[in-house]
């Protein structure tokens, strides 16, 4: 006649040991920001081995425009066209979209300036758009006097996929930064290396790399060719996803759980009535609560742990 008193209990220490073991399997790797840069990854690089050429073209990015509905196509808006410059002679016009000059496709603005502290003078073919027609016209670049300066902003984070920052270099991109947690760290790829293509497409500024790699799903795998100064070689990695975490979870009465997205509070609770409470944990930061039988708001058994501060 006692089999059936015991079957409970069991019953209730199965549940309490499945939701103690969900409640340790929901742990999320903090994601820390992207440190500065060093100084000596900072130092006057400029992406310009000749002087460069001159088209006479002042471009932005190609997007939407809205932060609520935010996406980028490949090409430069053409803002403004220098008088008497290669590109008004070529009859590019402010409104145009430029998509190519020469062999090379342009993402962004940052990739067109690239390109042309490469260049040297002479006929080279632009592809644009004007309206609903694609057009192409040979422009006659001219030369750039004195150094050219590497483009504005020095260096740029891409936070998501890779966890890391980057500098437009001669023939490449540097990376100059890395968080802890980077694919790149991970895959051997040191600070300072020169990124020379991912997924065998050359990276010609830093913008076309980062775009890039915001088009590409997280978790992924990716190929790069990277200069660490030893000679260039492929690496293969899986790119950078944030950690998921259950903030939520529950069956009324039966048990609830909830967490803060960053995992910095925790509460459990296990066949909770309005009256009466068979067991609750809380964590906030190092601190645990554990009360087990509460009664119309009293505890009758629990206790904590946690760390103390002097005032």
């Amino acid at each position: 006649m006692t089999r059936p008193h015991l079957v409970a209990p069991r019953r209730m220490s199965s549940v309490l040991l499945a939701a103690l073991l969900l409640l340790a399997a929901c742990r999320s790797t903090p994601v820390v920001p992207v440190p500065p840069p060093l100084p000596e990854f900072l130092a006057e690089e400029t992406a310009d081995t000749g002087g460069g050429a001159f088209l006479g073209v002042r471009g932005s990015e190609n997007d939407s425009g809205s932060l609520d509905d935010w996406f980028a196509d490949p090409g430069v808006r053409v803002d403004a066209v220098v008088e008497n410059s290669p590109a008004a002679r070529a009859d590019l016009r402010a409104g145009d979209l430029l998509l190519a000059l020469g062999d090379h496709e342009l993402e962004d603005p940052r990739t067109l300036d690239a390109l042309l502290a490469r260049f040297a003078p002479g006929d080279v073919v632009l592809r644009f758009r004007r309206g609903d027609a694609v057009l192409e016209a040979t422009a006659t670049l001219t030369p750039v006097d004195g150094a050219r300066p590497p483009p504005d902003p020095l260096w740029l984070i891409e936070p998501l996929r890779t966890r890391a920052g980057y500098r437009t270099v001669p023939d490449g991109v540097r990376l100059v930064t890395a968080a802890d947690d980077s694919p790149l760290l991970r895959a051997g790829v040191p600070v300072g290396a020169r990124l020379l293509a991912l997924d065998g497409e050359p990276l010609v500024s830093d913008r076309q790399l980062v775009r890039r790699l915001r088009d590409l799903p997280p978790g992924g795998r990716v190929t790069l060719r990277v200069d660490d100064g030893s000679g260039a070689r492929d690496v293969r990695l899986r790119l950078f996803a944030v950690p998921r975490r259950v903030t939520h979870a529950g069956v009324p009465i039966l048990f609830d759980y909830e967490s803060t997205p960053d995992g910095e509070r925790q509460r459990l609770s296990l066949l909770d009535l309005w009256f009466l409470q068979l067991f609750r944990y809380e964590r906030t930061g190092a601190e645990r609560t554990w009360v087990f039988l509460e009664l119309f708001g009293f505890e009758l058994f629990g206790f904590a742990t946690g760390q103390g501060e002097l005032e």
